[in-house]
């Protein structure tokens, strides 16, 4: 199977208006699911990621889409001959509701751990936030499974998943790292976890999401770049180059995005 996402750039939405789905935003159209790699599937919507990684000894969920979406990804799973509750752990990449959305349901359908980083366990912890909009969300009570450091890993049957906190986009912004097989070749792929800039305000706030930014830059031998903000149609017809220049170029963007924003701050 050549589906590659190596040229895939990442889309960096504002979340604004309505769509079909029960009062979610813009992004949460529907869109159908899709196998990736051999062991990497996208159970997701159009411009809102979720993923699933299948391993030797169960899967696991990569972010669970909004609360008004949390039935999509079970319902969904089936098609692609997946069981969802087969899934082992929920892995949050930051706690905003269209991420995190989607976990207690999962929870508690399957029994599946949940893991963020601590800071935004805390996040959650405090029951809600302003969004970049203005408008109020409201976190459901998630179980806190698991608290993800900086460096630890995850070992699941025959598959190992690295976690980096990488904060920024929110307190505890939690990027991945594991491999992929494409007809038995392995790739390492990488996502990381918070790629807006709409929440991230002030000098220092900003800085530090430029700090992560580079330091995920230097991040070796990486493949494949995905998004948890993906365009899921371009992501199902993309049949470009595996490779690192994929990686590069999207985090040389959002450098230079982050840049630009520096410096409008201090001004």
């Amino acid at each position: 199977m050549n589906r590659i996402l190596g040229c895939v750039s990442f889309a960096i939405l504002l979340l604004a208006g309505r769509s079909g789905i029960a009062g979610a935003q813009d992004n949460a159209r529907p869109v159908p699911p899709f196998k990736i790699f051999d062991n990497l599937y996208y159970a997701g919507l159009d411009s809102l990621g979720a993923y699933v990684l299948q391993t030797s000894a169960g899967l696991i969920l990569i972010d669970s889409l909004y609360p008004e979406t949390k039935d999509y990804i079970p319902k969904t799973m089936p098609r692609l001959g997946l069981n969802p509750k087969d899934i082992k752990y929920v892995i949050v990449t930051h706690a905003h509701t269209d991420h995190t959305g989607g976990a207690k349901a999962i929870q508690d359908l399957t029994g599946a751990r949940v893991g963020m980083a601590e800071a935004d366990w805390d996040m959650v912890a405090r029951g809600g936030y302003t969004s970049s909009t203005g408008q109020p969300r409201v976190f459901d009570p998630i179980r806190r499974d698991l608290v993800i450091k900086d460096g630890d890993t995850l070992t699941l049957g025959d598959t190992l998943v690295k976690f980096y906190v990488t904060p920024g986009h929110t307190p505890g912004v939690t990027s991945i790292e594991f491999v992929v097989s494409d007809q038995g070749k392995k790739l390492k792929a990488f996502m990381f976890g918070g790629i807006g800039l709409n929440t991230v305000n002030g000098v220092k706030a900003v800085q530090q999401y430029i700090d992560s930014v580079r330091r995920v830059m230097a991040i070796p031998d990486v493949e494949v770049n995905l998004s948890n903000h993906p365009n899921a149609r371009q992501l199902r017809e993309q049949r470009g180059k595996v490779g690192p220049e994929g990686f590069r170029t999207a985090m040389r963007t959002l450098l230079a995005n982050a840049e630009k924003k520096l410096a409008a701050e201090k001004n």
